[in-house]
């Protein structure tokens, strides 16, 4: 058991990068994010059966599993700049052709199958509103109608979430393919400076932090910055560590991610209490999502196990898991079950979760994975 700073290990130089503890880690951050969505996020909603204080902490918990979409963004962004430095290294040149072609038979295909179902719904609601969300979203804009219109009671709604992250790949790739180490550092560091400079206007301002601030793409930037920059520091190398230090590291990140919700507000219902205030939390924020990716990075796992496997069908889950409660709720509200707005509902709308995602992956997604490896690196 080692009880210093982490030593670091290098990989092989090239071939596979595949990990099953980064699989792991996506299903964590989808767990995260599906509590988020069945917690109530406000205090006063425990109120009738908590004490004040714990009621607030359930409430700073729950609103801090929202930041498992955080997560998402870093350990996407750390991916794909290391598929791309590889690349690089190996070939002196990036081809950005291939890294947009592997994207678009990634994400697009159960993308445009989402959309269309969020569309159906709208109109089941008869919700003009959502078809314009549903068009936003497929012009990869749809976090901006967020800021702009708050959000939805569309099972698809959580999609704006992919227009951040196709947004932040339509300039990554080139920069990385005509930049070096030096001007990458300054790219990140770039964008966590715009970032935070964001954070403080809006911190000024007082605006929501729940819709405003939280899909603002600038604001989000910052932990694909983070994730990036921990790509390019490591060059492929993990961390060899006990695990007393990872455990250690991932008390610091939740710690840090607890601060951001209970002390700085960064997140939750309601304002913005201030620039600065804000600018911390987001900062806490990120350095919790580097946290979480590096303590997981290098840890011994087992690339058959089941949690494994739902971390690569995670698109699927993160993709149809306000279906999966909707239905979950339908069922239970049929059946005329006692609480259904409790833990049955999560835990049959968990199941439908899984279900869809498997289903998505096998006959949608997997065909498409096929033909994507083609254009591997």
């Amino acid at each position: 058991m080692e009880h210093s700073l982490p030593a670091l290990d290098k990989n092989r130089a090239f071939g596979s990068f595949y990990r099953p503890e980064l699989d792991l880690l996506r299903f964590f951050a989808f767990l995260l994010v599906f509590l988020h969505h069945v917690l109530p996020n406000s205090a006063d909603d425990y109120a009738g059966y908590l004490s004040p204080g714990a009621a607030r902490l359930m409430a700073a918990f729950a609103c801090l599993c929202g930041y498992g979409l955080c997560l998402f963004f870093a350990l996407s962004a750390y991916l794909i700049a290391e598929l791309l430095l590889r690349e690089k290294r190996r070939t002196r040149t990036i081809r950005v052709q291939s890294f947009y072609i592997r994207r678009i038979l990634r994400i697009w295909p159960l993308y445009t199958i989402a959309l269309l179902i969020g569309a159906a719904y709208a109109l089941l609601r008869g919700s003009h509103e959502d078809l314009w969300r549903m068009l936003s979203y497929l012009l990869m804009v749809g976090n901006w109608f967020s800021v702009l219109h708050g959000w939805s009671a569309n099972c698809m709604t959580p999609l704006w979430s992919i227009s951040v992250e196709e947004q932040f790949y339509l300039v990554w790739p080139p920069l990385m393919k005509w930049l070096g180490k030096t001007g990458l550092f300054i790219c990140c560091g770039t964008g966590i400076v715009v970032a935070n400079a964001f954070l403080f206007l809006l911190g000024q301002r007082h605006a929501n932090v729940y819709s405003v601030v939280w899909a603002n793409s600038f604001v989000q930037f910052e932990m694909f910055a983070v994730g990036a920059l921990l790509a390019i520091i490591l060059r492929g190398k993990t961390a060899r560590a006990g695990t007393l230090m990872r455990v250690f590291i991932t008390a610091l990140a939740g710690c840090a991610w607890f601060v951001s919700v209970y002390n700085c507000k960064a997140f939750g219902t309601g304002v913005a209490i201030s620039g600065s205030e804000l600018m911390v939390g987001y900062v806490l924020t990120a350095a919790g999502c580097a946290g979480f990716l590096y303590a997981v990075l290098g840890w011994n796992v087992d690339p058959g196990g089941l949690l494994v496997y739902l971390g690569k069908i995670s698109y699927g889950l993160y993709v149809f898991h306000l279906l999966g409660l909707l239905c979950a709720k339908l069922l239970l509200q049929k059946i005329q079950l006692p609480l259904f707005g409790g833990a049955p509902r999560a835990l049959l709308g968990l199941a439908f979760t899984v279900a869809f995602a498997f289903f998505s992956y096998q006959f949608i997604e997997l065909p498409f994975l096929k033909i994507k490896s083609r254009f591997a690196t």
